[in-house]
């Protein structure tokens, strides 16, 4: 009897696919590289294009795949969802993570990293950017199309006063606006911490500083959970460069989705490795000594060692990342719940 029951679970596993760590490049006007894992032996994969992130809304494949990478082309226009389906097994969902805006720099999509569980972050709902001013009719009607529901604001009065968002061409995207002082001091509430195991310290070989505005900026993160909580999605959140401020955000949410530390890292230094023609529209767009690529490239900047410097301490003051979330944040444990369903697909 065991041994029949074995052979079945065998025979189950072996009839499904799965499609792990998917990836998606752009690598001309409308075509796509995509590679990925697949398990499974014989096993294809058709590769769909969509303009939505939930579902196939194409009736044929572009491409169908027994081996990665593959390149594929297709005349959609907007932003494309790319759908991996198996023959056996379910979909996989990758799209180019920055967003194809003329007048905007460091816009990008959140979904696609992997858990350590083996989950994966939604497409299409969770966008990061810079600031907003510059962006172009283009612009204007790919925002649309993603329909946001709100956009976060973490830049301070004179920040948005130097450079306006047009809040009028986004009708039905609330605006909320919830400004954070990159220069906030890290006050903690006492004693709230709690012992965290002795580990090596962070290699600091620049001087980085950590970040000092979180527990100050606690209000403020805790108006984006909410929203997230209360689904009201897809939602943007962004500051002047959509680094530090931004950063932060982008990372103690994926720290709550349960994203490893090195993805985070990864997430957080992929505003330094902008493409030149990023940096052009910072040099372009941005009302500011930044002139030129070099003054980009120094704008955009940041450290490895700050944000791990800045884990460090809000694990010092408060033994955690979800810790801080629950206590200075103030999210409850339904929230946390949530917040991992709506984001979160296996």
């Amino acid at each position: 009897m065991t041994r029949v029951l074995a052979g079945f679970i065998l025979a189950v596993t072996a009839a499904f696919a799965a499609v792990d760590n998917p990836i998606c490049e752009k690598t001309g006007q409308s075509s796509y590289r995509i590679s990925f894992d697949l398990s499974g032996p014989n096993e294809r994969v058709s590769i769909f294009a969509s303009s939505r992130s939930d579902r196939i809304d194409t009736a044929k494949p572009l491409a169908i795949a027994t081996a990665s990478p593959v390149e594929v082309t297709t005349e959609s226009t907007g932003r494309i969802y790319f759908h991996l389906q198996p023959r056996n097994g379910p979909s996989r969902v990758v799209a180019v993570r920055r967003l194809d805006l003329e007048g905007a720099w460091n816009t990008r999509d959140m979904g696609g990293y992997r858990t350590e569980d083996g989950s994966y972050v939604r497409w299409g709902t969770i966008y990061r950017s810079a600031e907003l001013n510059g962006l172009t009719d283009h612009d204007f009607e790919y925002l649309k199309s993603l329909n946001l529901k709100v956009l976060c604001d973490f830049r301070a009065q004179s920040e948005r006063t130097r450079s306006p968002t047009d809040l009028m061409r986004l009708p039905g995207t609330r605006y909320d606006v919830l400004p954070i002082s990159p220069g906030a001091s890290q006050r903690p509430p006492p004693g709230r911490g709690r012992p965290v195991p002795s580990r090596p310290p962070t290699p600091n070989p620049t001087n980085a500083k950590p970040y000092t505005f979180m527990t100050a900026a606690a209000p403020q993160f805790a108006q984006v959970f909410h929203s997230i909580a209360r689904g009201d999605l897809p939602l943007l959140f962004h500051c002047t460069a959509g680094k530090d401020r931004t950063g932060m955000m982008a990372g103690i949410l994926l720290s709550l989705l349960g994203v490893s530390r090195e993805t985070i890292l990864h997430d957080y230094l992929d505003s330094t490795n902008l493409p030149d023609a990023e940096l052009v529209k910072i040099a372009k767009v941005t009302k500011s000594s930044v002139t030129n690529l070099a003054a980009a490239r120094r704008f955009t900047s940041v450290e490895r060692a700050q944000l791990e410097l800045t884990f460090d301490l809000l694990e010092k003051h408060y033994g955690s990342v979800e810790t801080y979330l629950q206590t200075a944040v103030g999210l409850s444990d339904d929230e946390i719940t949530t917040i991992r369903t709506r984001l979160l697909e296996k």
